[in-house]
């Protein structure tokens, strides 16, 4: 049976999707947005629900904390009258104002998508505010973040600030629905200084995957952030202008925390920014956080804490520290957020603090995973590198290039793709190749050479004793191992087996596909065990192939024959 909370949420929706309707209806002619538009008009209806009669322009216009918002009311006034009156007929008043403050973080219908409230109370967990402090949302949005954290402290002062006005008249009117005193206010956190606000704890949501060349234009308006980014390459992350805005904007021993892509923790065009807020000891702790968190944007995120004097950082992979909501998204309940709060105050498998020589051993990135041993890791074991004779990346042949080289009839040469390989297994035939200009012949397949994808999901196989040239492409790294030391089998087998897949996960880099580089690569630990067994390891996986190669085979001939069957029949 449905509970009346229940049976209120089902209205509620009903109400939202109404509103929603009628904003995307080619005869609605009123709105700058979706969330303007159901904000305004729930707000209307609430003021004509508790008097019929009201003058709703006068209102306004007499309110001194709504009067310069007139100009944006008086549309929703002159020309959606028939629709509130329709709502007033339909809703009752709780579920109206209910609609003032509603918010679906999974909706991708809006630009304002609000913090998750998981994300929320970890990041009050981490700014731990008290009654004494200045708080600043940089990229306020809607004001959800500010909203909820006022419920759990009040703060001497609150500011909002972005550059949406959308957002500024939704927060603003929310504000003063829920009587709260903040002040929001539309501006560009790149551009402006926000220093002036005198705000000890500061958060930021703020857009994430931006260009840094759409953006140079506003950085050389603000000296302070310009200094950092003056011989910046085009290059870098975007993310970074506004955490560095948001640390310029911090005062003296505050604290500020946001979120960003993962990949400005690793992003080598980033070095020098991460490398001068480590030294200066601004970077406090990273946590890196699952993939489904924020799913207006579906990016791999990291939680970054910015405080002052600081001589190691927090290092947290808490990845695996949410709670399912749908197949694409996660979400962070109140037990995962005292979970994450307890990784980042004490040490684990998954949590610890790293020295800066550490840091700058890692070529100042601020990764968690490349910070912490895991239980499928290999402790005793060589790094890779220390194997091979060399590592390349095949040929950057186009896919427009290489159809003009393909070749009907056999050659001298051929090629191999992605494709090319399944189950550990490379196809018996290849295609071909007219010709190979000289300068491609260092992309040539030596006997025994390893194949790797650069791309998750990992491919892995091996081409034995060479037949022939075989030219491998650009999407493939090829490894020349050093047989005097190991055998290129017992490598294979491992870099195949599970432990070696998540060792290669744990090295690639990305958001959306993730790509392993050859400097990570050579890092995987390869276990190292007595001539014997390693000989052992190579005889088994070597028969195990063959296995395989039969099999397949086996199949491929049933599916054709299966397919047979029939062809005669009239």
């Amino acid at each position: 049976m449905e509970s009346r909370e229940d049976k209120k949420k089902l209205k509620l929706g009903s109400l939202v999707r109404a509103l929603g309707e009628d904003y995307e209806s080619p005869y609605n002619l009123v709105g700058n947005g979706r969330d303007e538009f159901i904000v305004a008009i729930s707000f209307l209806s609430t003021l004509k629900y508790k008097n019929r009669k009201i003058d709703l322009k006068e209102e306004i216009r007499s309110n001194d904390k709504l009067a310069d918002l007139l100009h944006i009311f008086e549309p929703y006034i002159d020309r959606k009258m028939d629709l509130i009156d329709k709502l007033l007929e339909e809703y009752e008043i709780d579920l109206l104002e209910a609609a003032i403050t509603f918010d679906d973080v999974y909706n991708h219908r809006t630009d304002l998508s609000p913090t998750p409230r998981g994300i929320t109370e970890l990041a009050l967990n981490l700014l731990k505010l008290e009654e004494e402090d200045v708080l600043l949302d940089l990229g306020s949005g809607k004001g959800n973040f500010i909203f909820d954290s006022l419920e759990s402290q009040e703060v001497s002062r609150v500011y909002g600030v972005d550059i949406n006005p959308e957002a500024i008249f939704t927060s603003r009117v929310r504000a003063y629905f829920l009587g709260r005193e903040v002040d929001f206010r539309e501006g560009n956190i790149i551009t402006n200084d926000y220093s002036g606000l005198g705000a000890n704890k500061i958060f930021s949501n703020f857009p994430m995957g931006l260009r840094y060349r759409d953006s140079l234009k506003f950085v050389e308006e603000n000296p302070k952030l310009y200094k950092y980014l003056r011989n910046a390459p085009m290059t870098i992350t975007h993310d970074w202008l506004f955490v560095l805005a948001g640390a310029l904007a911090m005062a003296p021993g505050g604290r500020f925390v946001c979120l960003m892509g993962k990949r400005g923790t690793w992003n080598a065009a980033d070095k020098e920014i991460r490398e001068r807020l480590v030294e200066k000891g601004l970077v406090e702790g990273v946590i890196e956080l699952n993939s489904g968190m924020l799913p207006s944007r579906r990016l791999e995120v990291s939680m970054l804490i910015i405080s002052e004097g600081n001589r190691e950082v927090r290092m947290v992979d808490a990845r695996e520290v949410y709670t399912k909501a749908g197949y694409f998204f996660s979400l962070l309940k109140e037990e995962d957020v005292s979970r994450i709060t307890e990784l980042y105050e004490k040490d684990s498998a998954i949590s610890r603090s790293v020295s800066f020589a550490e840091i700058v051993d890692k070529g100042y990135e601020l990764s968690p995973a490349r910070y912490l041993e895991y239980k499928d890791d290999i402790k005793e074991g060589v790094p890779l590198g220390e194997l091979v004779k060399d590592i390349s990346r095949g040929a950057p042949l186009s896919s427009r290039d290489l159809s003009e080289l393909i070749s009907e009839e056999p050659t001298d040469y051929r090629y191999i793709l992605l494709q090319n390989i399944e189950d550990g297994l490379i196809d018996e035939t290849l295609p071909y190749l007219t010709d190979l200009e000289e300068r491609y012949h260092k992309y040539l397949l030596k006997d025994n050479s390893i194949i790797l994808s650069r791309n998750a999901p990992f491919k892995v196989s091996s081409v034995g004793k060479l037949d022939g040239e075989i030219l491998a492409t650009g999407n493939l790294f090829f490894l020349e191992l050093d047989e005097s030391k190991i055998d290129p089998l017992y490598v294979e087998a491992f870099l195949q087996s599970d432990r070696g897949i998540a060792q290669l996960e744990r090295l690639s880099k990305g958001t959306g596909i993730t790509t392993i580089n050859i400097g990570d690569l050579k890092e995987v630990m390869i276990p190292r065990l007595p001539g014997e067994e390693e000989r052992e390891i190579a005889n088994k996986f070597r028969k195990d192939k063959m296995k395989l190669r039969m099999l397949m085979n086996q199949l491929a001939s049933t599916r054709e024959e299966k397919a047979e069957l029939f062809r005669e029949v009239r």
